[in-house]
C-alpha cells in the first residue's frame, strides 16, 4: 500500500510518476517480477491508472520510453487499455523516443483479441511511418490462430491500399511461418504478389520487398535469383538490407553460387544513392 500511495500521488506529474516507479522496482522488486506485475494491475484496474497515457505525457516530457517499457512489460497483457491513449503512445514513442513497443502490443492478441482487432484498423486509418511495425507485427501475432485468413487479407493490403499499410503488409506476409502450408501455395501466391512489386521499382516499397524475400530464402530457391536483380538496382537502403542478409546467411550459405555472385556485385556495382538516403 506505501508505494500505492507515493505512485497515486505522483499522476499529475507522469515523468515523476515513472521516475519513481521505475526506483522503486529497482529497489524492492528486482528479482520479484510478479509482485511487481500485481502492484501495476492493481493501480491500473482499481484505481483507473492509465499507464499509455502517462507514458504518452511523461515521453512528451522527455522522459526515456525504453524506462517506461522496462517498466509495464509484465503487466501490459493484463491492463485495462483505452484505444486513443495506446496509439498516442505508440506514436509519440516512435517519434519522439525512437522506441518500438511492438511486442507489447502482440501480447494482447492472446489476451485481448477484441482489443487489439479495433486497435489494427485504428492504426490502418493513420497514413503516417509509425503504424508500419505495428499493423506487421500484429497481422503475424493473429497468423497463428489463422493463415489461410490473415494471408487473404495482406494480399488485399498489398495490392489495395496506402503506402505505409503497404509496407507493414509486405513485411507481415515476408514473415510468416509458411511451413504450416504443406502444399506451399501460400507461399507461391506471396511471391507472386512480391515480384509485381518487385517489377514496378516502387523505392519506398522496395526496402521491404528485400526484407520480405530475405526472410523467405529458407522456404523457396526461387529467392536467390530476386535477391541478385534488387542487387542490380544499386540502391542503397536496398544494399543495406542486402548486405545484412549475407551476414545472416554467411555460416550456411556462403559456398552456395548464389551468395558468391550477390558477395562479387558488392565490389563492382556503384551505388545510387536516393533522396532518403542523402537525408542520413
Amino acid at each position: 500500500m506505501e508505494f500505492t500511495k507515493k505512485l497515486l500521488g505522483l499522476i499529475d506529474s507522469p515523468k515523476d510518476f515513472y521516475k519513481t516507479l521505475n526506483k522503486i522496482r529497482i529497489d524492492n522488486f528486482k528479482s520479484k517480477t510478479e509482485e511487481f506485475s500485481r502492484l501495476l494491475i492493481e493501480l491500473n484496474t482499481k484505481f483507473e491508472i492509465d499507464f499509455c497515457f502517462l507514458g504518452f505525457k511523461a515521453i512528451s516530457d522527455d522522459y526515456d520510453c525504453w524506462s517506461i517499457k522496462r517498466n509495464i512489460q509484465s503487466a501490459f497483457p493484463e491492463f485495462k487499455l483505452k484505444i486513443n491513449t495506446t496509439l498516442e503512445f505508440i506514436k509519440i514513442a516512435y517519434e519522439k523516443g525512437n522506441c518500438n513497443i511492438t511486442d507489447l502490443i502482440t501480447q494482447l492478441s492472446a489476451k485481448q483479441p477484441k482489443f487489439i482487432s479495433v486497435l489494427l484498423e485504428k492504426l490502418e486509418g493513420y497514413n503516417e511511418p509509425f503504424i508500419v511495425d505495428y499493423i506487421a507485427a500484429i497481422y503475424i501475432s493473429l497468423s497463428k490462430d489463422d493463415l489461410r485468413k490473415i494471408h487473404s487479407i495482406l494480399i488485399k493490403q498489398i495490392t489495395d491500399n496506402s503506402e505505409y499499410i503497404q509496407q507493414g503488409a509486405i513485411s507481415a506476409i515476408g514473415s510468416l511461418d509458411y511451413s504450416i502450408d504443406k502444399k506451399m501455395a501460400l507461399l507461391d501466391k506471396t511471391i507472386d504478389i512480391l515480384n509485381s512489386i518487385l517489377e514496378n521499382e516502387n523505392i519506398n516499397l522496395l526496402k521491404f520487398i528485400t526484407i520480405a524475400f530475405g526472410n523467405l530464402l529458407k522456404y523457396s530457391n526461387l529467392i536467390p535469383s530476386k535477391l541478385i536483380e534488387l542487387k542490380k538496382m544499386n540502391i542503397y537502403e536496398i544494399n543495406f538490407q542486402l548486405s545484412y542478409i549475407l551476414f545472416k546467411e554467411s555460416k550456411e550459405r556462403c559456398n552456395e553460387e548464389w551468395f558468391k555472385t550477390l558477395f562479387i556485385l558488392f565490389h563492382y556495382c556503384p551505388v545510387k544513392l536516393t533522396a532518403e538516403s542523402r537525408r542520413h
